[in-house]
């Protein structure tokens, strides 16, 4: 059998991101024209918000229930990013979902473990260059550039990535409100073949200290 483990906190959280960052994101990387916006903004937290009122822009469950087929609104957190395809707006904007489904979980502990994001999830933050992303990232590799040897340098907090920044004469504090150490939601899967018959397992877990580690949910595949 084998064994995958990946942290929930390398990417942000779609159910805690704020409204700032997400419009952020939409318009500089996925490309939504400014007046549209507040449709993807608006729909996003009716489907999360536990009413049927609408915003100005959003939508409800009387939307949804003219679509074929037909669903109501969730009215609740995501429980898993590919909800997103059910959202007005984003149901109809595939290459924009792409963005949203590799960068964004439904759950986790809410900020981006810089120890453990990719340059491609730094990017999406306000002021945050290509070029700056990859040199944070290789920083934690160590001097031999090599994540996952003995002289890697995982950061000891936030602020630490300032040493990165100040080259650039950038400050780290506008990023550290995003950002932590540690990961506490981790997702596992399982994967075991015995004889011609594979099943696969997976299971979502949360650290709440090393001796407290809760199953979220547990399925097979």
């Amino acid at each position: 059998f084998t064994i995958k483990i990946t942290d929930m906190e390398r990417k942000l959280n779609i159910n805690s991101a704020p409204d700032p960052l997400l419009r952020y994101i939409l318009e500089m990387h996925g490309g939504v024209d400014v007046t549209d916006i507040d449709l993807f903004l608006d729909s996003l937290r009716d489907w999360k918000d536990p009413d049927e009122n609408p915003g100005l822009n959003g939508a409800e469950s009387d939307f949804y229930l003219g679509e074929m087929p037909a669903y109501y609104s969730k009215n609740g957190p995501l429980d898993h990013i590919t909800e997103l395809k059910l959202v007005q707006g984003f149901k109809d904007e595939p290459t924009l979902y792409n963005v949203f489904a590799q960068n964004f979980t439904a759950i986790s502990g809410g900020l981006i473990n810089v120890n453990t994001a990719t340059a491609q999830v730094l990017e999406l933050l306000p002021g945050m260059m290509p070029e700056i992303a990859q040199e944070i990232v290789m920083y934690r590799a160590g001097p031999d550039g090599a994540i996952g040897t003995p002289d890697d340098m995982p950061y000891r907090s936030p602020g630490q990535i300032g040493e990165v920044l100040a080259p650039w004469g950038m400050d780290s504090s506008s990023f550290e409100q995003f950002l932590a150490t540690e990961s506490v939601t981790f997702e596992v899967e399982i994967t075991a073949k015995i004889g011609s018959d594979t099943r696969k397992y997976v299971s979502l877990l949360r650290r709440l200290s090393p001796q407290d580690i809760r199953i979220l949910y547990f399925h097979s595949e």
